[in-house]
C-alpha cells in the first residue's frame, strides 16, 4: 500500500492486482496483465471495518521490539483478527484474520518508506 491511491497484492498461486488512481491491472495464474478501469480508493486502510470484543491477549516482541497482542471480532466483516501492536508507535505489525472460508496473514514493514508501486509491463 502506498499513500494516496495505490495498492498492489500477489497471492501465492492465485491472483496478483496493481491498483493506482483510476487504474487497475489483474493477472490470472499464469496470465497476462489486463488492464481495466478503477475507482480510485484511498491508502493506507486498515482491512476491518468495526470492533466488537477487543481483548489484550498478553505482551510479546516483535521484530525484537516490545508489542501486544490484541484480538477482536469485526461484526461487518465478519471476521475475528489477532494483530501484533508495537508498543512504541503502536503500528500494527502483524495481522491474522479468519472469516467464513477464508483467512489470511499479513506482515507490515517498511514504514515511512515508499514502496516502488507501478503499472505492470503488458504481455
Amino acid at each position: 500500500m502506498q499513500a494516496p491511491d495505490r495498492l498492489t497484492y500477489d497471492i501465492d498461486r492465485g491472483y496478483s492486482a496493481v491498483i493506482i488512481g483510476k487504474h487497475r491491472w489483474d493477472k490470472a495464474p499464469g496470465g497476462t496483465w489486463k488492464r481495466s478501469p478503477q475507482l480510485p480508493i484511498t491508502q493506507p486502510t486498515p482491512p476491518w471495518v468495526a470492533a466488537t470484543n477487543a481483548r489484550v491477549l498478553g505482551a510479546t516482541t516483535a521484530r525484537g521490539r516490545p508489542a501486544w497482542r490484541v484480538s477482536f471480532f469485526d461484526p461487518k466483516t465478519p471476521g475475528w483478527f489477532t494483530v501484533v501492536i508495537d508498543r512504541e508507535t503502536l503500528r500494527t505489525l502483524d495481522l491474522r484474520m479468519v472469516t467464513t472460508a477464508h483467512f489470511m496473514h499479513e506482515v507490515y514493514g517498511s514504514f515511512d518508506a515508499a514502496p516502488a508501486i507501478r503499472a505492470p509491463r503488458q504481455g
